[in-house]
């Protein structure tokens, strides 16, 4: 279409020439009758927005510092910062730098650094999540969770002088049987397993703190006898127990009936539950709020946070005390929340922890599979902008409900971000 404007004029014969020009009125039409308005409109919407919507996506195996095969093409400097870049990379806690250019490859060796050069974004007003990728821990006992902390005696584990122990789970993958297990298995135990008989199953396996590990340098080994099969546990460690059933199912009341004698059965009335023995002859308090880590582990077990001693929670068990879950017990991950400290908290949502998050990130799959996830529509089409910002670099960050980084086993992950700017800056005054 030629820029050519059609001029309208006065045409008063009373009027000079100079008045004429003056008179002249600015055009609203191109010759072809098209409202220049209109045709501003639909190009400022085509061609020249005021605000631009530019989508990126961040994979984090692209962002791995592999190690280096030497030190002829970089410097001593260089080279030991990159080389702990690739020892400590996780994928619960990178960054990612959005002017980096692609390093060219070593003579016979892959890049060792892989990065998309995003270029640096400028008048940055608003930041979402579109869609996200994400593995669930292979491990449901992980760095999150597997630690057990206990004093020896009553108290809630912050008295001056008493000694903090820890029991570390080894990070795997139980079910609620084999978690019970990781203490200690030995003969003439059971977990609350019912046979087909419907007697509490035996094991005979020697199995001793396989997978787990005391602080305490007291504790010992136990003893296995080759000859009878039995192992006998270590006075100083504890035992434990999962019951699927109550204990009208699992335990008679009386020995010769094939159940296990309970003096006080007030407190055991219930099923999918942990029992906890501590060591012998010794009031034991597991502290379970000592910290974040120990706070999943009580998620775990089917405990509130919160101190718990043999006796005010427990119950005589063949004179021995013993603590009970407080509820069933969690071995499941729910959630991931995703935290980029660049943006606003005004973009963000506030979780229990104080984080300000991008979003929750539901993990509806197995152990081990990977989930795709997309916010829902609706609150999708809600969003919050902000002054504006230069974007740079941002830092993409995994938590845990608990406040602990998620514990990804450096399983890959990839993000796709929506991110608002605004052309001119001066809109906004």
């Amino acid at each position: 279409m030629e820029n050519v404007f059609e001029i309208t004029e006065t045409s008063s014969s009373e009027e000079s020439e100079d008045e004429k020009v003056d008179r002249i009125v600015h055009p609203t039409k191109f010759l072809n009758r098209f409202s220049m308005k209109e045709y501003e409109g639909n190009r400022n919407k085509l061609f020249t927005k005021n605000i631009i919507r530019k989508k990126i996506v961040i994979d984090s195996q692209s962002y791995y510092f592999g190690p280096l095969m030497g030190v002829h093409e970089f410097s001593e400097t260089e080279y030991a910062r990159r080389q702990a870049l690739g020892q400590n990379f996780n994928t619960s806690d990178y960054k990612v730098q959005f002017d980096i250019k692609r390093d060219a490859a070593l003579t016979g060796y892959p890049s060792t650094l892989v990065t998309a050069n995003y270029g640096i974004f400028n008048n940055v007003i608003g930041f979402r999540l579109s869609k996200a990728m994400i593995r669930v821990p292979t491990y449901n006992v992980n760095k999150t969770n597997n630690v057990i902390k206990y004093i020896e005696g009553f108290g809630d584990g912050y008295t001056v002088g008493s000694t903090v122990h820890s029991i570390t789970i080894n990070p795997g993958v139980y079910n609620a049987h084999e978690l019970a297990a990781v203490f200690q298995k030995y003969h003439g135990s059971h977990t609350g397993e019912l046979d087909d008989s419907g007697n509490p199953v035996t094991y005979s396996v020697f199995t001793n703190t396989h997978f787990c590990n005391y602080s305490d340098i007291n504790v010992g080994s136990g003893t296995y006898d080759a000859s009878e099969g039995t192992f006998t546990r270590d006075v100083n460690t504890f035992t434990c127990k999962f019951k699927e059933r109550d204990a009208n199912d699992l335990f008679k009341g009386d020995n010769s009936s094939g159940g296990v004698d309970r003096v006080n059965l007030t407190d055991y009335y219930r099923g999918m539950a942990f029992e906890i023995t501590g060591p012998t002859d010794t009031d034991i308090t597991i502290i379970w709020n000592n910290d974040a880590v120990s706070r999943g582990a009580a998620k775990l077990f089917g405990f509130l946070p919160r101190t718990s001693d043999k006796t005010s929670t427990g119950y005589t068990q063949e004179n021995t005390k013993c603590m009970f879950s407080d509820k069933i017990p969690d071995l499941s991950t729910q959630f991931v929340d995703l935290v980029v400290p660049e943006i606003p908290s005004i973009a963000c949502k506030k979780n229990s922890n104080g984080k300000d998050i991008i979003d929750r990130i539901q993990l509806e799959a197995g152990h081990g599979e990977y989930v795709y996830y997309e916010p829902d529509k609706e609150e999708s089409k809600i969003q919050n902008y902000f002054s504006p910002i230069r974007l740079s670099k941002i830092q993409i960050q995994l938590f845990a409900w608990n406040n602990e980084l998620f514990d990804t086993q450096n399983s890959d992950n990839s993000f796709e971000f929506e991110i608002t700017m605004v052309k001119d800056k001066r809109l906004l005054a």
